[in-house]
């Protein structure tokens, strides 16, 4: 049979060092306690209910140690109890440490997938923004060059124009003149009569 007081402990530094309610029951398992204790053990009672395996005679436990009927441990068992317990918790850090490395690990992964994913989406934006953009500069271009043909065909209409206009002017300017110099005369021919 185990200590109480020790088992208590015991499952108290494995709650302590983070491990389930699982490992603890199988740790209390693997020290021979029945299924019955392992639940009155984890429960928290006072003490466990005693049925001591058929081949074992019946004993009583107490909560204090320095009972005398409570059978004291040799360190034989104490040692067997240290290393079990040792054992599952190692294993159950173990577990943890494993647990929060695959954690990590896919943390990485979904890190460096959302990464690429998102380089991809930019690549293609920016190709999308280029084809627009050589889109927009051809399209651009040529309605440019029509625009500039068309002001260039206006400006030579007028300057054609303005040419036929000057020579108009001349003209009318010239007629202008012989028409007075012709008014002149006449004035002048009849002021002599």
């Amino acid at each position: 049979m185990v200590n109480e007081e020790l088992v208590r402990n015991t499952i108290q530094k494995m709650r302590d060092a983070g491990l389930s309610e699982g490992i603890i029951q199988s740790t209390l398992a693997d020290l021979g306690l029945t299924p019955q204790q392992v639940q009155a053990y984890l429960v928290g009672g006072t003490s466990a209910p005693t049925t001591p395996p058929p081949s074992a005679p019946p004993r009583s436990f107490s909560a204090n140690n320095a009972a005398p009927s409570t059978p004291a441990l040799d360190p034989a068992d104490h040692e067997a109890i240290a290393s079990l317990t040792n054992e599952k918790i190692q294993m159950g850090l173990m577990q943890n440490q494993a647990q929060r490395m695959d954690e990590n690990a896919l943390k990485d992964n979904i890190t460096h997938l959302a990464l690429e994913q998102h380089g991809q989406q930019l690549m293609d934006t920016h190709q999308s923004v280029m084809e627009l953009h050589d889109k927009f500069d051809a399209a651009n271009m040529q309605a440019l060059v029509t625009k500039v043909n068309t002001i260039q065909a206006r400006m030579e209409n007028v300057s054609k124009d303005t040419q036929e206009l000057r020579a108009l002017a001349s003209a009318l300017q010239n007629l202008m003149q012989k028409i007075l110099e012709t008014n002149q005369q006449l004035v002048f021919e009849l002021k002599k009569r």
